[in-house]
């Protein structure tokens, strides 16, 4: 089946929930917050098989210096595909006259996100406040 992308942040909070379940994130908990957060996003893009959501990467940022990726996320029948490195190529391509574009990678993920051209920060270590894991 062919997938088809879209720079979309109007989602519905059951094709989130779906999708966030599927990778086994807490954040499906919170459909009403996660319809919000994609709408307050400065960029999202979707990947779509038929009418089924597979794919999301979204980004926060303030529009001219730093971007932050918050959620990148492949349903896992569709992992390995090119989905993922196709969102992102999308999502880096609009902004890349940013000084910085960030995020943070779990240690399975980080070689996705270098094949993807993310570095690693040297000397650098994310930092947290809150509780709510992926």
């Amino acid at each position: 089946m062919e997938v088809r992308y879209t720079l979309q942040a109007v989602l519905r909070a059951d094709d989130l929930v779906g999708l966030f379940a599927s990778v086994g994130w807490s954040s499906a908990n919170f459909p009403e917050e996660l319809e919000r957060a994609m709408r307050r996003s400065h960029r999202v893009v979707s990947a779509w098989a038929g009418t089924e959501l597979i794919g999301l990467a979204n980004t926060i940022s303030d529009g001219c210096m730093a971007a932050y990726v918050p959620y990148v996320a492949v349903r896992p029948e569709w992992q390995g595909q090119g989905v993922g490195r196709e969102m992102m190529r999308r999502l880096l391509a609009e902004y890349e006259s940013f000084p910085r574009v960030a995020l943070i990678a779990y240690d399975e993920a980080a070689g996705f996100y270098e094949r993807c051209g993310m570095t690693r920060g040297n000397g650098k270590q994310p930092m947290f406040s809150g509780t709510l894991p992926g």
